[in-house]
């Protein structure tokens, strides 16, 4: 089987003391949009921490499978992610997960390190939920069947 997967991802380590993280502290790190996941996560040296060039390379490993990039977003340790930062995020990620419904077979998501975003008194998102979806976050070991859904909070799962 030809598995299609879908991947994303978010990464930073949040001191709630610290300066706000803004696109710049993402961009400076890590901030990569479609093939660019998966042609980074083959490099040689790839700018992405291990989880994603982990995951693909035992996918390739495992015989031929489908990446579904969206967007791949590390930071180095900071404050608080800015909340219009975040919200971009979100609305991208939330994007590509539509726009591959009913496409995909799983999704594979990096959502490492303690994260904390700008407080607002109302999230501009609603749960975006993956019914039945094949997801697995961090290290990759197998696929796991459940419900998840992804709000301006984070993933619940």
């Amino acid at each position: 089987m030809n598995a299609r997967i879908a991947l994303l991802g978010f990464s930073i380590e949040c001191n709630r003391w610290a300066p706000v993280a803004t696109l710049r502290d993402f961009d400076t790190r890590c901030l990569l949009r479609g093939a660019d996941i998966v042609a980074d996560a083959r490099a040689a040296s790839p700018s992405a921490l291990g989880e994603m060039p982990g995951f693909v390379t035992t996918m390739d490993a495992a015989g031929p499978w489908t990446p579904c990039p969206i967007m791949l977003a590390m930071a180095e340790p900071n404050g608080p992610v800015e909340q219009a930062v975040f919200d971009g995020f979100m609305a991208e990620w939330r994007a590509g997960l539509e726009a591959l419904r009913g496409a995909c077979d799983g999704v594979y998501a990096v959502l490492t390190g303690l994260f904390l975003q700008k407080k607002k008194k109302k999230s501009a998102f609603s749960p975006m939920c993956l019914n039945g979806a094949l997801f697995r976050c961090g290290t990759w070991t197998r696929f796991t069947k459940f419900r998840a859904c992804c709000t301006s909070k984070g993933l619940i799962v």
